[in-house]
């Protein structure tokens, strides 16, 4: 079945792929702390500091910016392999980038497990 798309249809989901990587990178390095506190539950700052008498983290302002800079050469990658037409190419990157996905999810699980 899969076998009976086009290879330039494939090649076009690898784009839209790509641009919600920029997406979500530029959401983390824009907006540091709305991105940790919805992807990763991740509490901002002066939320911290309050809850916590005055000791807040700085996770936020760290982690998001530096996940989003990773979406981002992510988006630019398959967006240089979407140029140069290399469709088996951006399916690895893609592939690639899941098991990133896959050891952020793991990661974030088990902190969450050891807080709460």
């Amino acid at each position: 079945m899969a076998s009976n798309i086009l290879p330039s249809t494939w090649r076009n989901l690898g784009l839209g792929v790509a641009v919600s990587f920029a997406t979500f990178g530029l959401s983390g390095i824009l907006f540091p702390e709305h991105a940790a506190k919805s992807a990763f539950g991740i509490t901002t700052a002066s939320e911290a500091a309050k809850s916590s008498g005055g000791r807040g983290s700085s996770a936020a302002a760290l982690l998001s910016p530096l996940i989003g800079v990773r979406d981002l050469a992510i988006a630019a990658t398959l967006a240089m392999l979407y140029y140069r037409q290399l469709g088996w190419e951006m399916g690895f990157v893609i592939v690639a980038r899941t098991i990133f996905c896959a050891a952020d999810t793991a990661l974030i699980a088990r902190q969450k497990g050891l807080r709460e």
